[in-house]
C-alpha cells in the first residue's frame, strides 16, 4: 500500500493511513455524549471515503486544511505543520472527541514509517513530492475523478489503498453488512461516514 501510494505520488496520505491503521480508531464516542461526539466528527467527514476522514483529522489537529470533494487547496503546502503540542492536542481532543493517547500513538507510528522509508533511497522522489496539494478544484464527490481525465489524488489513494488490500474488497449484503472474501462477513465501525442508523439512510 504504501510502495504504491509512493509511486502513484500520494505517499504522505497513504503513510498517514497505514499509521491509523495500526491504531484504534482515534474518534471516542461517550455514551453520555454520543450526539455531540457524532456532530463533532461530522465536521471531518470526506464523503464516499472513511480514509481521507481519517487524513482530515490528521490534518485539522495540526492546523491544516482540511480537504473536501470541489475544495480546492491549491498553493497550500501541505504536511509541513509540525506536530502539536500536548497542550494543543490534548484541547484538540477535548473538542473533537478523540483519544489524546491514540492520536499520540498514530503520530509516533507515521514517524517511524517515515524513517524507515527515509533509509531507502527509492523514495526519495516520492517524500519530495510529500507537500503537494491533496484536494483538486475538479474532483467530484463521487469517485475523485472526472470523466475522461486522469484520475485527482483522492482516487489516487484509494487506488493504492485497493494495492494493499485486495482480500478486504466488500459487497454489501445489508445495511452495515459485507461480504468479503472466504464467505466471510464484516460490519461496518460505529464511526464510519458509510453507517446506516435507524430512522436515515445514511448517518454518520
Amino acid at each position: 500500500m504504501i510502495i504504491e501510494g509512493a509511486e502513484l505520488g500520494v505517499l504522505r496520505e497513504t503513510a498517514i493511513i497505514a499509521a491509523a491503521l495500526a491504531i484504534q480508531d482515534p474518534r471516542v464516542q461517550p455514551p453520555e455524549k454520543l450526539e455531540k461526539a457524532r456532530q463533532a466528527h461530522r465536521a471531518f467527514n470526506y464523503p464516499g471515503s472513511d480514509v481521507l476522514t481519517l487524513v482530515n483529522i490528521w490534518d485539522a489537529c495540526r492546523g491544516e486544511p482540511v480537504c473536501a470533494p470541489g475544495s480546492s487547496d491549491k498553493g497550500q503546502t501541505r504536511g509541513s505543520a509540525p506536530t502539536p503540542s500536548a497542550g494543543k492536542l490534548r484541547r484538540f481532543c477535548e473538542v473533537n472527541f478523540c483519544s489524546w493517547q491514540r492520536m499520540r500513538e498514530w503520530f509516533d507510528i507515521y514517524e517511524q514509517i517515515l524513517r524507515i522509508l527515509k533509509q531507502h533511497k527509492e523514495f526519495d522522489s516520492a517524500l519530495k513530492r510529500m507537500g503537494e496539494p491533496l484536494c483538486s478544484p475538479d474532483s467530484p464527490p463521487d469517485n475523485g475523478q472526472t470523466q475522461g481525465s486522469a484520475p485527482t489524488a483522492p482516487a489516487l489513494v484509494h487506488q493504492a489503498l485497493t494495492a494493499g488490500f485486495l482480500r478486504n474488497i466488500a459487497l454489501r449484503k445489508e445495511k452495515n453488512t459485507y461480504q468479503i472474501s472466504g464467505n466471510r462477513e464484516a460490519v461496518l465501525f460505529p464511526g464510519s461516514g458509510f453507517i446506516i442508523r435507524e430512522g436515515s439512510d445514511r448517518g454518520s
